[in-house]
């Protein structure tokens, strides 16, 4: 993928393919909307902070993934509407991060897992039947993982769907999928302190 830093993944995920391409996903899911004309309002100061929180949030997960061109774009339109820099410079900005999202978008086709939404695969006989004390005790890992903001929480996520969709109820457990594969750890591990 010519928009990624292969270093930055290296460093990141290590051999761990199926972990990055899980938050890529996630990534490119939570911002498509940004792939997308965006039209700013320098007069409604809560959708620019709005708009500056969510490109402060995508420069960080961009970075992270070592989507460089995207994380610099993100990092300019958060500079631009702090400074409220003129309409025309933070859409023309915003336009070459859609740009950006949709090259990286059109790269990753193909080879990212399909989107996790209704997409919990059949488990075997034997993973239905585990008992309710072997799910308590990762059910607990993950919540460890999610509170030390350990990436292995999204393989494990993946790894537990079954029974966690089971426990917890498909509505749930795709909040919390979804809080995860987004890498809102405290958002998920509050999820599932709730749930049981």
């Amino acid at each position: 993928m010519a928009s990624i830093d292969p270093g930055v993944v290296q460093q990141m995920f290590g051999e761990d393919l199926s972990l990055f391409e899980a938050v890529m996903a996630g990534m490119l899911r939570e911002y498509a909307d940004l792939a997308l004309p965006t039209r700013v309002s320098l007069a409604d100061s809560i959708a620019r902070g709005a708009m500056m929180a969510r490109a402060h949030k995508l420069k960080g997960s961009a970075g992270m993934l070592g989507a460089t061109r995207v994380m610099q774009l993100a990092a300019a339109a958060e500079n631009a509407l702090h400074n409220e820099r003129p309409v025309e410079v933070i859409e023309r900005i915003l336009c070459d991060l859609a740009a950006a999202l949709t090259t990286l978008r059109g790269e990753a086709q193909g080879r990212l897992q399909p989107s996790p939404r209704g997409a919990i695969s059949p488990a075997s006989t034997a993973a239905q039947c585990a008992d309710d004390e072997k799910l308590d005790v990762d059910i607990e890992e993950l919540r460890e993982l999610l509170e030390r903001h350990n990436l292995k929480a999204v393989d494990t996520v993946s790894e537990y769907a079954p029974s966690l969709s089971r426990r917890l109820g498909v509505d749930t457990f795709e909040r919390l999928r979804e809080a995860i594969v987004s890498l809102e750890f405290d958002h998920a591990a509050a999820l599932l302190r709730d749930a049981v």
